[in-house]
């Protein structure tokens, strides 16, 4: 469980665990789980962008990336997969149904403080998605309100569902950016 401040890396977290899964085999998948379509697509063109693959002879996967949402059941065949949590169930769903379990080597879930939001109907979905998770996770946010009760949640999950696993949390509080509150007026020079 990773608490940063917006720009301080957290997706460069990510992006390791899609790293080092393209480089160990041609089999392992990450699943990104990002609550809102526009952070996904962020996330899933940036992979594309980043990472390009040559795999073993034999191995076929329509590419590095795949978005999966209820339109789009075709990206299931390669090694990275984003999602959004209301979509991620049925993804699950399919992965079990099709034998692929295995594959998965990390879930990463971006902005996982929206799993808090009781106005939306996807709050539901992010806590039943982590209660029935097949790989190890990530969960990543800035904005968690009270990160030891978060981690310690987490902590009977695990202790729960899969014993003798162990919640790791790291907080960080310090951006790399100096970021600036800029405002503009309408009719002023721009700066």
């Amino acid at each position: 469980f990773v608490v940063a401040p917006t720009s301080a890396g957290k997706t460069f977290i990510a992006h390791y665990l899609v790293r080092r899964t393209l480089v160990e085999d041609d089999d392992g998948v990450v699943l990104y789980v990002g609550p809102i379509r526009a952070l996904v697509d962020q996330f899933w063109m940036e992979t594309t962008a980043l990472y390009d693959k040559v795999y073993r002879p034999g191995v076929y996967r329509n590419d590095v990336a795949g978005k999966f949402y209820d339109d789009r059941w075709d990206e299931l065949n390669t090694q990275v997969l984003v999602t959004m949590p209301e979509h991620m169930e049925a993804l699950l769903h399919a992965i079990t149904a099709l034998g692929l379990s295995s594959r998965i080597r990390a879930i990463v879930f971006d902005e996982v403080h929206n799993m808090f939001d009781v106005t939306s109907p996807m709050a539901a979905a992010w806590e039943r998605v982590l209660l029935s998770l097949p790989a190890q996770y990530i969960a990543l946010s800035a904005t968690v309100g009270d990160s030891t009760a978060f981690q310690n949640w987490l902590a009977r999950i695990e202790a729960t569902l899969r014993p003798g696993h162990e919640v790791t949390s790291i907080v960080h509080n310090e951006c790399y950016n100096d970021l600036a509150v800029l405002l503009w007026t309408p009719g002023s020079a721009a700066a």
